[in-house]
């Protein structure tokens, strides 16, 4: 005798499997699912930033932030009140003032009013720098200032100074050993018995520094 039921439940099977083919549909399967997609990583908001950069410049040359807040409010750009700010402690003026005669020159104009010269810029570039590398890495101010007036540039300063760390020559003697590709800079950590993770942990260090200035001064 035939089982009916069985034979109703298998033709349904069957018949629901020919619909679905017949529309072109496959079954999803939970092991080649598609993970869900991750979260939007989380933006810093646009305020935030300046906030944070106006901070920044604030703390650098010592203009009250909410001054620096009020030219960004009037739609002048961060990098434009950096420079400002830069060059009127180059030359020792009020930063309105510079803001001001900004409103109607360019900035070579503005440096030619303010009596700046080459030799001005770069002392104040280098001054600010030494300051900062000395507050960053707790080193002498003196050494890292007469590292950067012999034109050193913040690599070979950075280098010289962050290996001396690790072994008894000075930050000059290091940088003047420094001939690449012959004496490439692991080559000298090799000869002053610096390690590999000694120079990994100088290159993080190199990477967390943001020297001050309006393009710099000094790029690594």
């Amino acid at each position: 005798m035939i089982n009916t039921k069985k034979t109703a439940k298998i033709l349904t099977v069957m018949s629901t499997a020919l619909l679905l083919n017949g529309f072109g549909v496959e079954m999803p399967s939970l092991v080649n699912a598609a993970p869900p997609p991750p979260p939007a990583m989380e933006r810093v908001a646009p305020q935030v930033r300046i906030d944070t950069e106006m901070q920044q410049i604030s703390d650098m040359y010592g203009i009250d932030k909410a001054t620096l807040m009020s030219y960004y409010n009037e739609g002048w750009g961060p990098k434009e009140i950096q420079h400002g700010a830069f060059l009127a402690y180059a030359s020792q003026k009020p930063f309105d003032e510079v803001m001001k005669l900004k409103d109607a020159n360019s900035w070579p104009r503005v440096e030619y009013l303010l009596n700046l010269t080459p030799n001005d810029i770069k002392a104040a570039h280098d001054n600010l720098a030494a300051q900062y590398l000395s507050e960053k890495l707790s080193v002498n101010k003196t050494i890292i200032t007469n590292l950067l007036e012999k034109n050193y540039g913040m690599k070979e300063v950075l280098h010289g100074v962050l290996m001396s760390q690790y072994c008894t020559a000075s930050p000059e003697d290091i940088i003047a050993m420094h001939n690449p590709p012959t004496n490439d800079w692991d080559a000298i950590a090799e000869k002053l018995g610096i390690t590999d993770e000694q120079m990994e942990q100088i290159r993080t260090t190199m990477q967390q520094i943001n020297p001050p200035g309006p393009k710099g001064p000094h790029k690594i």
